[in-house]
């Protein structure tokens, strides 16, 4: 009965060969799985570097559409220097307690800067809250 034990012997070993092979091919899927999940992982966390940047970029923007200023007692005008103002942008001025005298926005200079110009020159300071809305 050698025969029938070689014949057994080489069974197990070709059931074994089979199962490493299954097993090899299994790691091998794993680990392109790993890796595939990895390059995700890459491509999620440039999406949010991008998407904090963008956040940082318009609190940046942001801080130059809104501000404040004082217009002193005796001046008339005032300017305020901004990037972000535009020929057609709404500017929206908004005095801090009450004024005696009327303003408007006198002279808009494209991405530099925009004036305010009182009716009259005032004897006590103003202070103003101003917000560009661009369209």
């Amino acid at each position: 009965n050698q025969d029938d034990k070689i014949l057994n012997l080489l069974e197990d070993t070709d059931s074994l060969k089979d199962k490493q092979d299954l097993n090899e091919q299994y790691y091998s899927d794993l680990v392109k799985q790993v890796a595939d999940v990895d390059d995700k992982y890459d491509d999620l966390d440039e999406k949010v570097e991008n998407y904090e940047e963008r956040m940082d970029s318009l609190k940046e923007i942001d801080e130059e559409l809104k501000g404040s200023f004082v217009i002193e007692k005796g001046e008339k005008s005032f300017k305020i220097e901004t990037k972000e103002v535009k020929k057609d942008s709404m500017i929206f001025l908004s005095p801090i307690g009450g004024t005696p005298v009327s303003w408007t926005v006198s002279d808009i200079k494209e991405e530099d800067y925009f004036k305010v110009l009182l009716g009259e020159e005032i004897d006590e300071d103003i202070k103003f809250n101003w917000w560009i809305l661009n369209n």
